[in-house]
C-alpha cells in the first residue's frame, strides 16, 4: 500500500513539475520573441500591436488590424505629451473561433511633472472607460483600469474585448474614455474622449475640452461586414511564423526535465530491484 502511495505521489510530483516547466517555457518563448523582435516592430504601431497580441495568445490567432486607426490624436501640454491611437482588431483562428478587440495605444509618452515621480511606477498610465449604461454581464458602467507598459515607459497599450459593448443581444455605447497619470495625492487627467451623441441623449454637461469624439465607435467602423472581408485589414503573418519558431524552447526544457528524471526515477524505484536480481543471479551460479 505504501509503495503504491509512493509511486502515485511521485507521478503527481512529475506532473506538477512538468506543468511548471511548460509554463516557464511558454513565458520564456514570449519574452525571447518580443526581445528579439523589438528593433523591427518598435516604430510600427500595427506590428507592435500584432506582436503583443501574438505573444499574449501564444500564437493561437492571426491578428488582423484595421489599416488606419479610427482615432489618432496628439496630446501636448507643458508637463506631458503623447500620441493616442485606437485600432479595431480581429483575432482570427478560423471561421468558428474569432473575436474583435479594440486597442488603445499610447506612443511617445513623456512626463516632466515632478509630482508624478513618487514611486517606481511613476510613468504608468491609468484609464477610465465609462459606458452609457451597464454593459451586459456587469453591474457597473465605469471601469478604472491600468495600461500595460510595452518596451519602455514611452509606450502603453490597453485592450477591450468588443463583446462587452457590441454583441448579438445588446449594443452599449462608450460614453467617455479618459487617460490619467498618478501622483502621490491624486490622478491627473491628461486627455478626455467623449461620445457627443451620448452626452446629448443623457443631457450631460460637455467638458470644456475634449480631444476626440467617440461616436465613430460603432459596429460598422470597428468590425468587418463579413468575416470573409478580413483580408482587407492589415495582417503580418511573418510575426506569427517567427513566434512559432520559438516552440523549440518548450521541447528543450521538457527534454532537460526528462534527462533529469530518468536517473532519479531509476535510482528511486528500480536500482534496488536490479541490484537484488543481480545478487540472486550470482548466488544461483
Amino acid at each position: 500500500m505504501g509503495k503504491i502511495f509512493g509511486i502515485t505521489s511521485y507521478i503527481i510530483l512529475i506532473a506538477f513539475i512538468t506543468f511548471i516547466v511548460a509554463g516557464y517555457a511558454r513565458a520564456n518563448q514570449t519574452v525571447t520573441f518580443l526581445e528579439e523582435q523589438e528593433a523591427r516592430i518598435y516604430d510600427d504601431s500595427k506590428d507592435l500591436i500584432t506582436a503583443t497580441l501574438i505573444a499574449n495568445t501564444q500564437g493561437q490567432f492571426d491578428i488582423y488590424i484595421k489599416n488606419d486607426p479610427i482615432i489618432d490624436v496628439e496630446i501636448t501640454q507643458p508637463n506631458y505629451a503623447y500620441q493616442l491611437m485606437i485600432f479595431p482588431v480581429l483575432l482570427y483562428e478560423n471561421n468558428s473561433n474569432y473575436h474583435y478587440e479594440m486597442i488603445i495605444l499610447i506612443r511617445d509618452y513623456e512626463n516632466t511633472d515632478s509630482f508624478a515621480f513618487f514611486n517606481d511606477d511613476a510613468l504608468t498610465l491609468k484609464i477610465d472607460i465609462a459606458f452609457e449604461s451597464n454593459p451586459e454581464g456587469f453591474n457597473q458602467s465605469v471601469f478604472q483600469e491600468q495600461f500595460v507598459q510595452l518596451y519602455d515607459d514611452s509606450m502603453h497599450m490597453y485592450a477591450i474585448d468588443q463583446k462587452h459593448f457590441i454583441n448579438d443581444t445588446k449594443t452599449t455605447r462608450i460614453e467617455r474614455i479618459e487617460v490619467f497619470y498618478p501622483t502621490e495625492g491624486f490622478d491627473v487627467s491628461t486627455s478626455k474622449l467623449i461620445n457627443t451623441e451620448v452626452y446629448e441623449d443623457k443631457s450631460l454637461s460637455f467638458p470644456d475640452f475634449y480631444q476626440a469624439d467617440l461616436n465613430i465607435i460603432e459596429e460598422s467602423n470597428i468590425q468587418l461586414e463579413t468575416i470573409n472581408d478580413k483580408d482587407t485589414w492589415y495582417l503580418n503573418t511573418e510575426l506569427n511564423t517567427l513566434f512559432q519558431s520559438y516552440n523549440y524552447l518548450s521541447y528543450l526544457y521538457i527534454g532537460i526535465e526528462i534527462l533529469i528524471f530518468i536517473p532519479v526515477t531509476y535510482f528511486t524505484f528500480f536500482h534496488k530491484n536490479m541490484k537484488r536480481m543481480k545478487t540472486n543471479k550470482e548466488i544461483k551460479k
